[in-house]
């Protein structure tokens, strides 16, 4: 998520602060500057792909830097700042809205109620203070608790057999919170991530994702700030010899990326017990592309068309050429499913009147077509009691009976005798308590007449 630092520039950013041991005179902007340039050299060091934006306000705002990586650019903005009238916060929130909708998003905000405003991140928010008396020292103290908690990297091992390799991934991969049935349920992601098999990018397709993350290979020179002004013995900087390493060293990263892209396949990702995701090569451009890695929802059936991934395994185990061919279009993919979706079968819908009205008309139709039309009749007759008793419309049984009897009475005097019979059975039935169970199915009555002789 990219971040908008927010500089209050009001007159009272102008009043002298008092410091400890510190003859000259310093105002409260210039400890607020000294503290967004030690948020700065924290992402220099750590965070190098966040997106920084700078706006000041006081009873209007202004963007003084629009959305960079480069961290000089916020500096040299910081030295421009002039002092205008008093401070209104709701200015600041607006002009934060606004610089990130017209930078990541185009569509227009969603109204929202005020006390969930600070709910929306899901975060709660915090306060930073400072600890112990103002300073330069503790200012920047305050910047850094910040910048640790919240934009901390991710390190960790991508491991694929006995390639092991740390990578880090940006942004960094937050909790995932989901509500079941017996509460709430939390899933992270682990500093262990391991790829447990390959598959072709036409058989996953575009699955569901939760997050997507860009997958980078750790630096040499991570080691922390305090090594990384240390000198050599030749002159050189240690960051500037490691750099010069890094392009000589072999990263599995790299080999990954290279082999998804021109094989057009994924790698299938083990983040944590029970769930999943995959990497691949992502362009952004004609002439970039990135490695990536998506989550899929936790568990084994994230992926209905894949099946479960503990099903999953390497089809040299099998024949490949009878798995796959690309000349037959011979696939495993995708997996058919055990169960009888709802779509491969009629259900009964009854959102508007309509629905419930053409059942009903269904079932007169094949009754004054009896006994022809007899174990249609007693198909849709079943078919529509059951959903009566699904949705709690009992009422219903009640009208059925009602309707049959009246065309029980209206039948011609040359309508078979077996017609009637089977109409004053059906609506017996449903007046019984045999209907109400919706594991009981009413039956035909069984007659010595036959099936579609003359009276």
């Amino acid at each position: 998520m990219p971040t908008v630092i927010a500089l209050d520039v009001s007159l009272s950013m102008s009043q002298p602060v008092v410091l400890p041991d510190v003859t000259e005179e310093y105002q409260r902007k210039h400890l607020a500057n000294h503290g967004i340039n030690a948020f700065l050299d924290y992402l220099s060091s750590f965070y190098k792909l966040e997106f920084v934006s700078l706006i000041a306000f006081s009873y209007l705002w202004e963007q003084l830097s629009a959305f960079t990586r480069d961290y000089s650019l916020i500096r040299a903005a910081l030295n421009k700042v002039e002092a205008f009238s008093k401070t209104c916060i709701e200015t600041a929130l607006n002009g934060i809205k606004t610089v990130i909708s017209d930078e990541w998003n185009h569509s227009s905000c969603q109204p929202w109620c005020r006390g969930w405003v600070l709910d929306v991140g899901e975060q709660g928010g915090e306060l930073f203070t400072l600890d112990g008396p103002i300073s330069f020292k503790s200012v920047e103290d305050a910047f850094i608790r910040l910048a640790e908690k919240y934009y901390s990297p991710f390190c960790g091992t991508l491991s694929c057999g006995n390639f092991v390799c740390p990578v880090h991934l940006f942004p960094k991969p937050e909790p995932y919170i989901r509500q079941m049935d017996d509460g709430l349920e939390t899933h992270t992601v682990t500093d262990k991530l391991e790829i447990i098999g390959f598959i072709d990018i036409k058989d996953i397709g575009s699955p569901p994702t939760v997050a997507r993350h860009l997958v980078l290979p750790k630096s040499t020179k991570d080691r922390g700030a305090a090594d990384k002004d240390k000198e050599n013995k030749s002159g050189k900087s240690e960051e500037e010899d490691e750099t010069l390493d890094e392009g000589k060293t072999p990263s599995f990263t790299v080999l990954l990326h290279g082999s998804l892209k021109v094989e057009s396949m994924v790698a299938v990702t083990r983040v944590q017990e029970d769930w999943y995701g995959m990497i691949y090569s992502w362009a952004d451009s004609k002439k970039k592309s990135n490695l990536m890695l998506a989550l899929f929802e936790p568990g084994q059936n994230a992926i209905p068309w894949i099946g479960p991934f503990d099903n999953l395994t390497s089809c040299k185990e099998y024949l490949p050429e009878v798995i796959y061919s690309d000349e037959e279009k011979k696939s495993p993919f995708p997996v058919r499913p055990t169960d009888k979706r709802s779509y491969a079968q009629s259900c009964v819908v009854w959102i508007k009147p309509s629905g419930l009205q053409s059942d009903i008309q269904k079932v007169l139709r094949h009754a004054r077509k009896l006994p022809d039309k007899l174990q249609q009749f007693y198909k849709e007759l079943n078919r529509t009691r059951r959903a009566a008793l699904s949705f709690g419309f009992l009422e219903l049984l009640e009208a059925m009976a009602a309707m049959l009897e009246r065309e029980c009475r209206l039948l011609p005097g040359t309508a078979h005798p077996d017609a009637a019979l089977q109409l004053t059975h059906a609506a017996s039935a449903l007046r019984s308590e045999v209907a109400r169970d919706v594991t009981k199915t009413i039956m035909a009555l069984h007659t010595n007449f036959a099936s579609g002789s003359s009276a």
